[in-house]
C-alpha cells in the first residue's frame, strides 16, 4: 500500500499533520477504538496540512489518514496490525508536546493583544463568556465531572492567579487603558534603541511589557534594593518572553543586541530619577489596576471554593503571589509570614480585612474559611446540584449568584465582576437597587454567613444585595434545612 511512498514523503505528511492538529492528542485506544470526536479531529487536521502545503501529495495523506483512523487493510498479520496501532500510540504521545512547544510556547508569546488569556489550555481569541454560558459549564461539570481540579495556578502557568486578574481588569477600564498606551509610547520613545535598522523593543513587545508592569507592580512603596530586583525580575522576564516568541531572539539563535537593548529599555524607564513622570503615571494606574484585580481574584477565590469541582492552591498563591513563568513563580515561599497573617485573622473583623487589603489577609481569610466549611460539609460539594439565581436591578450585570443544593441544605453564593462601573470597594448602598429574583426560600429560614460567622438571617424572595454585601463585596450563605 505504501511502497511508493519514500521515507521523507511520509514524514513530511506527519509533519504537517501534527503541525496543524487543533488539540493537544486523540484517544485512540490499543483496542482500537477511535472515538467519533477524535475522528472529527484527525479528519480537521489532514485537511489544514492538505490546504497549508500543497506539496504534500494528497495519496501521503490519505495513506496517514487511513492509519490514524484505523482503516487498516483487513488482511493485515496480527504484528502488522499490532505495529500499525503502535504507530498511532506513539503519533499521540508526539502531539502533545509539540502542541504545546508550538503554542504555549510560541504563539502565546507573540499574540499580546491581553496576555492575561494566554494561558496553558487557554483561548487568546475568547474574551470570556456570559453568565448564562458559566451557570451552563458549572452545571455540565457538576453532573459529569464533580471531582475535577479548579487549579488557577501551577508550577507551569505563563502568570500567576493574581498577575492575570489585573490585566483582565484593563478589559473594564479600555479608554483609560487606551490613553495610557498612547501617553507611555510617547514618554519612553527616546529609550528605544535601534538594531539592525530596527527599534527596540519593538511595539507588540513594548505592549508586553507595560502589560507585565501593571500585572507585577508591587502593592507597596519599594525598600531597600526592592527597585533594582523587580526591575531585575521584569528584564528577565522579557528576555525569556523574546526568546519564546522566536520573532526577534530565540533560544538557538539569541540575539544579544536585541535583547540587551530591550533589558536597557525596562530599566530606563523604571528609572524616577530620569522618567519621573511615567513611573508616577505607573504608579497610578497600577493602584487602580490592582484594586480591581484584587476584587476579581477574590471573587474567583469564592466560586473556586464553592463552584462543582475540587480546589487547588498552588503554593505561595494563598495571599497575593504575583509571579510570572518559572523561575519566578517557583522560588521559595515565605511560610512563616503566611502562618503570622494565619494566625492573626482569630482577631480581626472581616472589614478591618477590606482596609488592610494590601497585605493579602483578606485572600487567606477567604480560603480559611471556605475550606474549613467544605470539610464540615463534603457531601454538599460532592453531590450538591447546581443552580442559577437570577439577579435584578441596576447593577445586575455587575453580579453572579448560583445555589448548591443537597436534601435540604442549601448554599447561596454571591460575587462581584465588571466592578470598575460600580465602584471600590463595591459593598453596601452601591448595590441598593439589585435583588435576587425567583429566589425560592427553604421553610426555615436559618441562613448562616459562612464567611462573616453570623445569623441566624431571613431571607424573602427579593433578596436585598445591599444588605446581604454590607460588609464584603461577596458572601456564602448557608441554610442546613
Amino acid at each position: 500500500m505504501y511502497r511508493d511512498f519514500t521515507t521523507n514523503m511520509l514524514t513530511s505528511a506527519v509533519r504537517e499533520v501534527l503541525a496543524c492538529f487543533p488539540v493537544y492528542r486523540t484517544y485512540t485506544t490499543e483496542e482500537g477504538v477511535v472515538s467519533d470526536e477524535d475522528e472529527r479531529i484527525i479528519l480537521r487536521a489532514i485537511l489544514a496540512a492538505r490546504r497549508r502545503n500543497p506539496s504534500v501529495e494528497n495519496p501521503v495523506l490519505d495513506f496517514l489518514r487511513g492509519i490514524l483512523l484505523l482503516r487498516l487493510p483487513e488482511d493485515l498479520t496480527p504484528q502488522q496490525r499490532a505495529a500499525h496501532i503502535r504507530f498511532v500510540m506513539k503519533f499521540q504521545q508526539c502531539s502533545g508536546p509539540i502542541m504545546a512547544k508550538g503554542v504555549e510556547d510560541t504563539a502565546f508569546y507573540v499574540y499580546n493583544r491581553l496576555v492575561a488569556l494566554n494561558e496553558v489550555g487557554g483561548k487568546p481569541e475568547q474574551f470570556g463568556i456570559d453568565p448564562a454560558e458559566f451557570h451552563a459549564l458549572n452545571q455540565t461539570r457538576g453532573k459529569h465531572w464533580p471531582h475535577t481540579l479548579l487549579a488557577t495556578s501551577t508550577h507551569d502557568t505563563k502568570r500567576s492567579e493574581d498577575v492575570r486578574l489585573r490585566i483582565v481588569a484593563l478589559s473594564e477600564i479600555p479608554q483609560l487603558w487606551s490613553k495610557a498606551i498612547r501617553r507611555w509610547s510617547k514618554l519612553n520613545k527616546k529609550y528605544r534603541l535601534e538594531v539592525d535598522d530596527q527599534r527596540a523593543p519593538s511595539p507588540n513587545e513594548e505592549y508586553l511589557i507595560y502589560q507585565t508592569l501593571l500585572g507585577t507592580w508591587p502593592l507597596n512603596e519599594f525598600r531597600d534594593n526592592e527597585r533594582v530586583e523587580y526591575v531585575g525580575k521584569i528584564q528577565q522576564y522579557i528576555v525569556k518572553a523574546i526568546k519564546e516568541a522566536k520573532v526577534n531572539s530565540s533560544w538557538i539563535e539569541p540575539n544579544e543586541a536585541w535583547e540587551q537593548a530591550t533589558t536597557s529599555f525596562v530599566e530606563k524607564i523604571l528609572d524616577e530619577e530620569t522618567n519621573g513622570k511615567f513611573c508616577r503615571d505607573l504608579v497610578e494606574m497600577g493602584q487602580l489596576v490592582a484594586q480591581l484585580g484584587a476584587i476579581n481574584s477574590l471573587a474567583q477565590t469564592v466560586v473556586k471554593c464553592t463552584a462543582p469541582g475540587v480546589p487547588d492552591f498552588y503554593q505561595g498563591t494563598e495571599i497575593w503571589d504575583f509571579s510570572l513563568v518559572d523561575p519566578d513563580n517557583r522560588r521559595n515561599v515565605d511560610y512563616s509570614a503566611r502562618r503570622r497573617l494565619l494566625a492573626s485573622l482569630r482577631h480581626t473583623h472581616p472589614r478591618e480585612l477590606l482596609e488592610d487589603w494590601q497585605s493579602g489577609r483578606i485572600k487567606l481569610f477567604v480560603i480559611q474559611r471556605l475550606l474549613a466549611f467544605r470539610a464540615a460539609n463534603q457531601r454538599l460539594f460532592l453531590k450538591g446540584s447546581y443552580h442559577e439565581v437570577p439577579i435584578a436591578g441596576e447593577h445586575s450585570d455587575c453580579l453572579i449568584a448560583f445555589e448548591r443544593r443537597l436534601d435540604s441544605q442549601r448554599l447561596l453564593v454571591i460575587v462581584p465582576r465588571r466592578t470598575y462601573s460600580v465602584g471600590l470597594w463595591p459593598t453596601g448602598d452601591v448595590w441598593k437597587e439589585s435583588v435576587l429574583t425567583g429566589f425560592v426560600p427553604p421553610e426555615t429560614q436559618g441562613w448562616q454567613d459562612v464567611l462573616l460567622e453570623r445569623g441566624p438571617i431571613a431571607l424573602g424572595d427579593r433578596v436585598s444585595l445591599s444588605t446581604v454585601l454590607s460588609d464584603l463585596p461577596f458572601a456564602v450563605l448557608f441554610s442546613p434545612g
